[in-house]
Order: C-alpha cells, then structure tokens, then sequence
C-alpha cells in the first residue's frame, strides 16, 4: 500500500493485482506528453519484502514471468525490496541477477 500511495502522489495511475495472483503486484501507468506525441509511461512492479534479502521469493522463473509481461506491454519490470524497518530499494529489470528476462 505504501508503494502504490507513493506512486499515486508522482502522479500514477496504479491499479495492484488482488492477492498477488499475478506476476506484477502492481501495474502504474502515467501520461507523458510531449511536443510530438503522448506517452505511456508503464511500471509492472513486484514488491517484497523479504528480510533475507530482495531475491529470496523473486525467484529467476518470477523475474522471467514479470520480464516477458514488461516486453508484451511496453512496460518496465522493476523489483521494490522494501524489508521491514528498512530503506525501500528499487531494482530495474536490467540490475537484476539474470538480466533481463
């Protein structure tokens, strides 16, 4: 919840995936306009929080999942690794272990 209100005060439009039965928690998507055209800016995000660590349940099958969902809708793949009682860090899909799906 704190990442979608986070997400709605930059101006997202944030929809999240009820029980988290899909492989992004979270779908944000924002107008950009520019002097050409508009844009869609499109987040697909798993949030975790996992005090082992941000790949201890986001595991290289989810990442693959989250990877080829991002590449279907133009959208980008981002891990947010929030542990409780600590700093929320955001892991872009080119960061993660495997790389890009």
């Amino acid at each position: 919840r704190q990442v979608r209100k986070l997400l709605e005060t930059e101006g997202y439009a944030v929809t999240r995936g009820a029980g988290s039965h899909g492989c992004a928690d979270l779908w944000a998507a924002k107008l950009l306009q520019t002097v050409e055209r508009d844009l869609i800016d499109l987040r697909l995000i798993q949030v975790k929080t996992d005090k082992s660590g941000p790949w201890a349940n986001f595991r290289p099958k989810d990442r693959a999942e989250l990877s080829a969902l991002a590449a279907q809708t133009g959208g980008i793949a981002e891990l947010w690794w929030h542990p409780a009682r600590g700093k929320c860090r955001i892991y872009l899909e080119d960061s993660w272990p495997d790389g890009p799906g």
